[in-house]
């Protein structure tokens, strides 16, 4: 006996594609380095708002979670 697969057109099966181990990987993404430099003020400024809220927004520190959200976004996209 044959069993047979068939598949609807235009569709596919995104379950198997992400649980596929042979899968080839892809490239980091890129485009916030290529982005402008608004986009890497946003994400410096969530990565902030981040540590002020670890530290339970406790003032005065403003200016060192902002330092080091830009130091840490920096290393992630330019190494």
């Amino acid at each position: 006996m044959t069993t047979t697969i068939r598949k609807k057109a235009g569709r596919t099966n995104k379950a198997a594609a992400t649980t596929n181990k042979y899968t080839k990987p892809t490239k980091p993404d890129t485009s916030l380095a290529e982005s402008s430099p608004e986009e890497r003020w946003k994400v410096i400024a969530v990565a902030a708002y981040h540590k002020a809220e670890q530290r339970g927004f406790a003032p005065g520190d403003e200016l060192q979670d902002w330092v080091e959200a830009e130091k840490e976004i920096d290393t992630l996209l330019f190494g």
